[in-house]
């Protein structure tokens, strides 16, 4: 009878080694679930720091470009001045060109201005001296 216990105690041990094995294939089997979730997570990490940056890339970038469209800006507008300036340095030069023979034509003197521009004399009381 002893024989025939210890016989069922080993039967239902060697079950219990089947029966931990199978356990120990399904552990196996979720760690292995386990590490592949971990690193699906470690993926969708990486790609959200990947869209992180790219939406900083892009937002610079969008800067840039607006930082260039207004140097853009400037530098037509720096242009146009540049433009105006030269028309009236000419416009300027004519008309003292104008005035200088005027002035010769009617023989007055020229008084400079602080300015830089000349009058006839004539308006500093020079017109008694050339009548």
């Amino acid at each position: 009878a002893e024989a025939a216990l210890i016989e069922l105690l080993q039967q239902q041990l060697a079950n219990e080694r089947v029966a931990l094995g199978g356990y120990q294939v399904d552990i196996d089997r979720e760690l292995r679930h386990v590490q592949k979730l971990e690193e699906e997570v470690s993926a969708l990490a990486r790609n959200e720091d990947a869209a992180v940056e790219a939406h900083e890339v892009e937002r610079f970038e969008a800067a840039v470009r607006h930082e260039e469209a207004a140097c853009e800006r400037q530098d037509e507008e720096m242009a146009v001045l540049q433009t105006e300036s030269e028309c009236l340095e000419h416009e300027h030069a004519a008309l003292r060109a104008e005035l200088e023979e005027a002035q010769r034509r009617l023989g007055l003197d020229a008084v400079p201005l602080v300015c830089g521009a000349v009058a006839p004399a004539a308006a500093f009381g020079g017109l008694r001296r050339a009548a």
